[in-house]
């Protein structure tokens, strides 16, 4: 396991458990589980002979080529979702990788990780930001800022959205009170 070494920033030795630490703990709990991968295979073939009967008999296959896969980098992200400190998303900039077969990438690729081991905890995020991606401290103080201003304007979106039925038919009735005078 690589740790993440102390720095005059204040940074503190990160462990792979750390980076779940950003998640509310009623949370942790109710996030479905991924169910593991299906074997992959070159051609999968359906063996229901209904199925095959209604096709006049010929056999439907599925096969898989190449996969292609890109490596981005990271940016500062203004989504309001993050539980706390500047959310992290995809830059624009990517590399391609190789072309694998899928077969073969699926016997290299590493074992899927639980929804709690891809969430990136704040000291994790923070780290990842200043010192990889090269952003300022003044950069992630205005990304919170942004963020917490949309939390609030959500917020208050869902306090009064109760209201807009009725704020609705009161607009209808005026609408419709207006008709009536100016036809007549």
């Amino acid at each position: 396991n690589e740790e993440v070494e102390d720095d005059d920033d204040g940074f503190t030795l990160l462990k792979p458990q750390d980076r779940a630490n950003s998640l509310p703990i009623k949370l942790t709990s109710s996030i479905p589980r991924l169910k593991p991968a299906l074997k992959s295979s070159n051609s999968l073939a359906t063996n229901a002979s209904s199925q095959d009967e209604s096709y006049g008999g010929m056999k439907r296959t599925v096969s898989f080529g190449k996969l292609q896969t890109r490596e981005y980098n990271i940016a500062l992200s203004d989504h309001p979702a993050c539980s706390f400190g500047a959310p992290v998303g995809l830059g624009w900039v990517f590399k391609d990788k190789p072309a694998l077969a899928v077969d073969d990438y699926e016997n290299k690729r590493s074992p899927r990780r639980s929804m709690e081991q891809m969430v990136l905890s704040y000291n994790v995020r923070r780290y990842l930001l200043l010192k990889r991606a090269g952003y300022s401290k003044s950069e992630l103080k205005d990304a919170v800022a942004e963020v917490e201003r949309v939390k609030r304007e959500r917020l208050i979106t869902d306090l009064f959205l109760p209201t807009h039925a009725i704020d609705e038919t009161m607009e209808e009735a005026v609408a419709h009170i207006k008709h009536l005078f100016s036809v007549s």
